[in-house]
């Protein structure tokens, strides 16, 4: 709610401050953060809210495998991204000056 009404007030007054920006964003990631810990914790702490007995759990190779390959797409996906939509501003080319 107080990012909401953050953006709301800049945005009435047109004029906008970076560290509201900022604030506002930190603010409604934590709330994000927050209300996924609202939902997953309390269910894997406390295993009368889930069906399965207690035990433990150890990630396989292919689960690693999936979470190095997804790193790597996401590497791979910034580089060509960044090779068609260059990040600093390249002169151009054949442009005599």
């Amino acid at each position: 709610v107080v990012a909401v009404v953050l953006k709301l007030r800049q945005f009435m007054r047109q004029r906008y401050e970076l560290w509201r920006i900022v604030l506002g964003g930190v603010l409604a990631n934590v709330a994000a953060v927050g209300k996924r810990l609202l939902i997953v914790v309390p269910s894997q702490t406390h295993g009368t809210l889930l069906p399965y007995p207690p035990g433990t759990y150890s990630p396989t190779w292919v689960e690693y495998g999936i979470i190095f390959g997804l790193f790597g797409l996401g590497t791979l996906m910034y580089m060509v991204f960044s090779k068609i939509f260059p990040i600093i501003e390249l002169p151009e080319e054949g442009v005599e000056g």
